[in-house]
């Protein structure tokens, strides 16, 4: 006897479900089976969608990897200088045998006013 099934048992012996009942079961087991399998189909219509999205990204990132390579190859490499920086260069003097080395200099700063006007502004200070 299938489990779900309603049976009495009378003097010992097992007696089946009246036919209507066992059709009102079947069909019961039916429907539930149909709502299930309509759950299915959408989680793998859904399933089917995140695919097909996760596919698309993938495309894009691999057009972005290829567009990045090709712009790499464009352009040339930056050329860095080599030796001292342009600051630190010594600087050959014609009339005289000493070399000088420029320094960095800072812009000057004003304390007090100018023309009689208040420099409070960062810029000034």
């Amino acid at each position: 006897m299938p489990s779900g099934c309603p049976a009495s048992t009378s003097a010992g012996k097992w007696t089946s479900p009246p036919t209507d009942e066992r059709i009102e079961h079947v069909e019961a087991t039916m429907a539930e089976m149909d709502e299930r399998i309509g759950q299915t189909v959408a989680a793998i219509t859904e399933l089917q969608t995140h695919i097909a999205e996760v596919g698309y990204v993938q495309e894009r990132a691999q057009q972005t990897a290829a567009a990045v390579a090709n712009l790499q190859q464009q352009r040339p490499p930056a050329q860095v200088p080599s030796g001292p920086s342009r600051q630190h260069q010594d600087v050959e003097m014609a009339a005289a045998s000493r070399q000088l080395r420029k320094m960095e200099t800072k812009p000057p700063t004003f304390e007090g006013d100018i023309d009689g006007v208040k420099l409070n502004s960062f810029i000034f200070h």
